[in-house]
Formats: structure tokens, C-alpha cells, sequence
């Protein structure tokens, strides 16, 4: 188990009791297991863009992947809505992308 900064647990916290998941994902999990310091917080979640947004309204959101940016003091806070990707053309950048339901939906394709 990590200890997570309050910050993070308070902007998590936020979410879950707006009645949605939410999960750190990406280098920070990689990070935490490593021992090195966590510069970049990533999570995914199963509420929308616009939900995110109503939670803090001081986000911006300009992009076609969902990823809603957070500042929180010093700190990016970057969230994704669980999504399932298809068609790479190009073996990296999805042509496709759709809102998944399940967290393993999500996991699925990182």
C-alpha cells in the first residue's frame, strides 16, 4: 500500500462523494511502486468531461480524449473518463475513442 498526499485523497475524495469511481493511474502508480517522486498525477473516472467540470469548475477541458486538467496548488491533476479505444492507425494514436463503463474497460487498452 502507498500513502498518497492529502491533497490527492481530498480531490479523490471529491469524486467518490459525488457517487463516481476514481483511480491514480499512469506514472504516478508507476512511480509510487518505483520509490521516485510523483510529478505528473493521472486518474480515470466514470464521470464525463462535463461532470468533472461541475466538480471543479476551474478545470479546462480541450481535447478529444476526455482528459479534464485540474490545478490544485502547485500540482496538474489530469483525469480521464474510462474509455476504450480503437484503430491505430498509426500505432499509437487511437481513431476512435468511446466512453467505457467498468474501470477494466479502461485498463484494457493502457
Amino acid at each position: 500500500m502507498f500513502a498518497l498526499p492529502a491533497t490527492v485523497l481530498e480531490f479523490m475524495n471529491t469524486i467518490r462523494e459525488s457517487g463516481f469511481e476514481v483511480y491514480v493511474v499512469g506514472g504516478a502508480v508507476r512511480n509510487l511502486i518505483l520509490n521516485k517522486p510523483v510529478t505528473n498525477w493521472d486518474f480515470t473516472t466514470n464521470a464525463t468531461p462535463e461532470k468533472i467540470q461541475k466538480l471543479f469548475p476551474d478545470s479546462f477541458y480541450h481535447n478529444t480524449y476526455g482528459t479534464v486538467t485540474i490545478k490544485n496548488g502547485n500540482d496538474l491533476f489530469e483525469i480521464t473518463p474510462f474509455r476504450k479505444e480503437s484503430n491505430y492507425t498509426d500505432n499509437r494514436h487511437p481513431e476512435k475513442i468511446e466512453w467505457a463503463k467498468t474501470v477494466g474497460e479502461d485498463l484494457a487498452r493502457r
